[in-house]
């Protein structure tokens, strides 16, 4: 709720202004920004819900020391540099800093709960569906959603539980950051990542509530391998009992490979399954190149090395069918199921990105908040051209689509119907998971030493419950399209307020029922308490690229996303902290001392490789390209 006159500053590079409303205000009338929810939390105090916004809010804010600065002087320049959004932010986080709750902080939660290892340095605004929102999990009181600890609305429906969070990264230890998670050369065998992994493993295992525990990125299914040695230390070195784990949907896929007369049994002669991924960057790492001599490639092979031809290499070598401009995405998917011992099920799977996709290009560019509804009216043509591929190109049908990002499942819902086929994301992992705890627990004692993945899928609780939703005419009430077809949290939006989505976080008009959650308000995970979060890491000037927040629209100012750390470019900064290559502030903000060292946006990568703190290139094409022969 700020006033006509908040502008952006010319430089988008200091981000020092608040989100530009201007254009905003005759649409949506009084527009909730991240620069006011931050208002709001220094002015509301530290675990409160929001109230109405004063009627005074316009006119007043808070600086540094408390005075009132008026909306004029917010983001006004050098000379009101004390009343600017900068200060704000670092006294919202000084004031609203939460120990984490069963840290002292009011008592642990009698709920039973999920625990999530949480990516190092990637923030984002939250909502129903995404892995790090409550509400993908149990209902929660509207009222409850921007605070910091929400919790399940009572009494707790059946199949609901909570979540808790441990961060893939600790001071002194190598971080298990997005670029790593991307990378699969780096992260499935990196014993550097051991000690992180440790330390998130030793949280939730020693947490009572948690009683299993997945990921936030579908290629820490990568890092199984680590987990399993980590959690081998800890029931030696501590005596701790191991818990159900899963870490991301692509370590279901070994569900495809099990006895003829499951749901999920693959017939390899004639079905296949596509993995939906949000990750296929260009191919422009040597790491593809060791994949590939490791895979049995000859050195000729891969001279001149293109994205085509990369693809068609991993599919000569290791079976997989990679589309559109994702050999990285692909090599992903094959470590993961190295990982999960089911290599053989490669020949089986083609793998398509929606980095491009309206609505989905926040995720990987920004941090921000994505919107479903845009890609809900996009994605369609995409999937099919792969269906039709395989149908007609290799005789095969769809047996089922496994979302790979843990930011899809809200889109699950539209999927199944739209294609008629199982989908599987991170929701499935979570629900199984916790499915099997129960007896998981009376057969794993403290000290019991198990190979945790492997015992999984021996686990009948877990099996079932596979089955039990590997199914096309399922729908997840929590959120995505319901069988009215509507879009749950998305009703009642026009058609602009749908477009400003990204540039507002989520955020809807009150009295609506909450759609985005504060990035502010992001649970980083053990050991980092909630209002820690740098203030460089929750406003970015990427929203203000072309086709970040919709096709062919740009945000008119800052939004609410963690690109300035570990959620954007990776690579040589215009950041003289920054050594060799980096995020913009460091995955965690802490190259950053203020906005002011937050390098400028850059609009034209291909002009200037030396600031990566810039706006995605786009892909040659946004689909696949199959076509059909009569």
């Amino acid at each position: 709720p700020l006033g006509p006159s908040c502008t952006a500053l010319d430089d988008p590079g200091l981000l020092l202004a608040p989100l530009a409303i201007r254009d905003l205000a005759s649409i949506r009338g009084v527009m909730w920004t991240a620069v006011a929810v931050e208002a709001l939390l220094l002015l509301v105090g530290q675990g409160i819900a929001w109230p109405d916004p004063p009627s005074d809010l316009n006119d007043t804010l808070l600086g540094s020391e408390g005075e009132a600065c008026s909306a004029a002087d917010v983001g006004g320049g050098a000379g009101s540099a004390d009343c600017g959004q900068l200060h704000l932010m670092q006294t919202r986080a000084r004031k609203t800093m939460v120990a984490r709750e069963g840290d002292g902080a009011g008592g642990a939660s009698p709920i039973p709960e999920v625990g999530v290892l949480n990516l190092f340095g990637y923030f984002y605004p939250t909502q129903p569906g995404d892995v790090n929102d409550l509400r993908t999990y149990c209902h929660v009181k509207p009222e409850d959603v921007n605070t910091p600890f929400p919790k399940c609305a009572q009494p707790l429906a059946e199949g609901h539980f909570g979540v808790s969070f441990a961060s893939l990264g600790a001071q002194n230890v190598q971080e298990f950051t997005f670029e790593v998670s991307t990378d699969p050369a780096k992260a499935s065998s990196n014993v550097g990542l051991l000690p992180a992994v440790k330390e998130g493993l030793r949280y939730l295992l020693k947490k009572p509530e948690v009683k299993a525990i997945t990921c936030n990125v579908g290629f820490c299914a990568e890092l199984q391998p680590l987990a399993q040695r980590a959690m081998d230390e800890l029931v030696a070195e501590e005596n701790l009992a191991t818990k159900p784990a899963l870490l991301g949907s692509p370590a279901l896929l070994p569900l495809f490979h099990t006895a003829p007369g499951k749901k999920t049994a693959l017939d390899r002669q004639t079905e296949a399954i596509i993995v939906l991924t949000s990750f296929y960057p260009a191919l422009t790492t040597k790491n593809l190149l060791a994949i590939l001599t490791a895979a049995g490639a000859k050195g000729e092979e891969m001279q001149n090395m293109t994205i085509p031809k990369g693809n068609a290499l991993l599919e000569k070598h290791m079976g997989i069918m990679c589309h559109d401009h994702n050999s990285m995405a692909c090599a992903s998917v094959v470590k993961s199921l190295a990982a999960c011992n089911a290599t053989i099920l490669a020949r089986n799977i083609v793998v398509i990105g929606w980095n491009n996709a309206e609505g989905y290009v926040p995720v990987d560019s920004s941090g921000g908040f994505h919107n479903v509804n845009l890609t809900l009216e996009s994605y369609a043509p995409q999937v099919q051209n792969a269906v039709d591929y395989l149908h007609y190109a290799r005789g095969l049908k769809v047996k089922a689509i496994v979302m790979e990002s843990t930011e899809m499942p809200a889109h699950a819902n539209k999927v199944r119907m739209d294609f008629k086929v199982p989908v599987f994301d991170i929701t499935t992992v979570a629900k199984c998971v916790m499915k099997a705890a129960p007896s998981w627990a009376a057969s794993h004692p403290p000290g019991f030493k198990s190979k945790v993945f492997l015992d999984l899928y021996h686990n009948s609780d877990f099996l079932q419950c596979a089955e039990d939703l590997f199914d096309p005419l399922f729908i997840e009430p929590l959120f995505g399209t319901q069988t009215d077809g509507s879009l749950k949290f998305y009703e009642g939006l026009s058609r602009d307020e749908v477009r400003y989505l990204t540039c507002t976080g989520g955020d809807r008009p009150l009295p609506a029922t909450p759609l985005g959650r504060s990035i502010a308000l992001y649970d980083q995970g053990h050991p980092y308490p909630v209002g820690s979060l740098n203030p460089v890491c929750m406003l970015t000037a990427v929203g203000m690229c072309p086709g970040v927040a919709a096709d062919g629209f740009s945000c008119p100012g800052p939004i609410p996303g963690g690109a300035n750390c570990g959620g954007g470019g990776f690579g040589p900064q215009l950041n003289p902290r920054v050594k060799g290559v980096d995020f913009p502030c460091g995955a965690d903000g802490a190259l950053c001392a203020s906005f002011a060292d937050v390098p400028p946006l850059n609009f034209d990568p291909k002009a200037d490789k030396d600031n990566s703190n810039a706006c995605a290139i786009p892909a040659p094409s946004k689909g696949f390209t199959f076509q059909k022969t009569n």
